[in-house]
């Protein structure tokens, strides 16, 4: 009997160490937006927070859905402000692909669409903290979504 209460009281550490190194080491390299976060439209709506695991000089975003305040996805809504920062400081040195446009350290997104970053040199070293925040496009309707945001494994080209 303390031979089988022994295994398993291992095994169980087993499983949980594996799995706490599994997520931490995902969750550092990209995030997922998932439907139930509300977007703001007036104001900025942090989304996610990772700390970079590589030198990679991109971050990909891709914005796979938008619903309605009902949780609709059928409506008319097509893009979302987004913007990466460290410490109000924007981390974006120019978008490299993708749909939308990037100007003054807002990106401005496409629905179903990816986007890709260069990132500046000064937030490209590896435990760097960069926080993401969306915004509604259309200031008189807030919204939910999803999609991804990859900071470390994302490269220059739209797949």
């Amino acid at each position: 009997m303390k031979q089988l209460k022994k295994y398993f009281n291992v095994t169980v550490m087993a499983l949980l160490l594996s799995t706490i190194l599994y997520s931490t080491y995902s969750s550092a390299v990209s995030a997922e937006f998932n439907k139930n976060t509300r977007v703001d439209s007036n104001s900025w709506t942090k989304m996610a927070s990772a700390k970079k695991s590589t030198g990679n000089h991109y971050a990909a975003i891709y914005l796979r859905n938008m619903m309605d305040v009902y949780h609709n996805s059928n409506n008319n809504y097509k893009q979302l402000y987004a913007r990466m920062s460290q410490n109000q400081t924007t981390v974006i040195r120019k978008q490299v692909a993708g749909e939308g446009s990037y100007s003054g350290g807002v990106a401005l997104l496409e629905r179903g669409y990816k986007s890709v970053y260069l990132l500046k040199d000064d937030y490209c070293r590896k435990n760097k903290q960069i926080n993401i925040f969306l915004k509604g496009h259309n200031p008189k309707y807030d919204c939910y979504v999803s999609g991804s945001w990859n900071i470390d494994r994302a490269d220059a080209v739209i797949d």
